[in-house]
């Protein structure tokens, strides 16, 4: 299901040299401000919620997670706690949660003080000190790496959106038989707008018509967005699957689309609303 997008993210990637010990730390993540520590602390409750979502989607046991090969800037804390559980018991899913919430807390209290903190792809950090010295800074591009959570084929007619990292198999049975060269779009709230816009382009302009959602529309905002979104970049129809009903918000921003957008809302054995 999908919910709302996060904002662009401006962070600094860089590269540090301990000058006391001569030792080279290449890609972090530099923390200087509490707009920093914000974006981050987004991006790392994404990368969790990932992790949850591909243990909780499989068929393994909760006494076998450990054998997940799960790492990450946030799905490390669900590591950490798997191996915490094995020895103490617990919940790995909600001690990851409370882990990753003190530990990104922590690092708000340093910045705070006026610390400069630097954080690894696996969540490692720690502060600068006078004797680390920055040798090499550029802007982080949080949409670096993620090619496998989008597939904007040639002679695409529908566009899937998903906020899970998986499609799920409703969608591919629905897609499946109405667009043999069906797109999609994974872990949506963790690209950033501006890419975002580049995906839905790409597939206006491989021939794609039309969106098509499978959601709860709980988040009535991200409805709207990606709405908008779509007549921005001139795909004038779409396909709403409602699993959960709707609601009085909802109809409020449909009926300001109804006439901008061909928009087909389906209810349940996708009967049409």
């Amino acid at each position: 299901m999908i919910k709302l997008m996060k904002k662009e993210i401006q962070m600094k990637k860089v590269d540090i040299l301990d000058t006391k010990l001569g030792m080279n730390y290449h890609d972090y993540i530099l923390l200087e401000t509490i707009s920093d520590w914000y974006a981050y602390k987004t991006l790392a409750f994404d990368d969790l919620s990932m992790a949850h979502c591909k243990v909780m989607n499989s068929s393994v046991p909760n006494d076998r997670w450990d054998h997940f090969n799960i790492s990450g800037i946030g799905a490390c804390a669900f590591t950490t706690a798997v191996m915490k559980a094995n020895i103490n018991g617990g919940n790995p899913i909600l001690d990851s949660i409370k882990g990753l919430d003190e530990t990104t807390d922590y690092k708000r209290d340093l910045i705070e003080r006026g610390e400069r903190v630097v954080v690894n792809s696996n969540g490692g950090f720690f502060w600068l000190l006078p004797h680390h010295e920055i040798v090499n800074e550029e802007c982080w591009d949080g949409d670096s790496n993620r090619d496998h959570l989008v597939c904007i084929r040639d002679n695409t007619v529908l566009l899937n959106l998903e906020n899970d990292p998986e499609l799920e198999q409703h969608s591919i049975d629905y897609m499946s038989e109405r667009d043999e060269n069906y797109s999609y779009i994974l872990d949506m709230r963790g690209w950033s707008y501006g890419a975002m816009k580049h995906h839905f382009t790409e597939f206006k302009d491989n021939g794609g018509e039309s969106l098509y959602v499978y959601t709860t529309a709980m988040d009535v905002p991200q409805v709207d967005m990606y709405l908008k979104l779509a007549v921005d970049c001139g795909i004038m129809k779409a396909i709403i699957e409602l699993n959960a009903g709707t609601s009085t918000e909802l109809t409020r921003v449909m009926d300001r689309y109804v006439d901008v957008i061909q928009l087909t809302i389906l209810g349940s054995n996708n009967d049409e609303l």
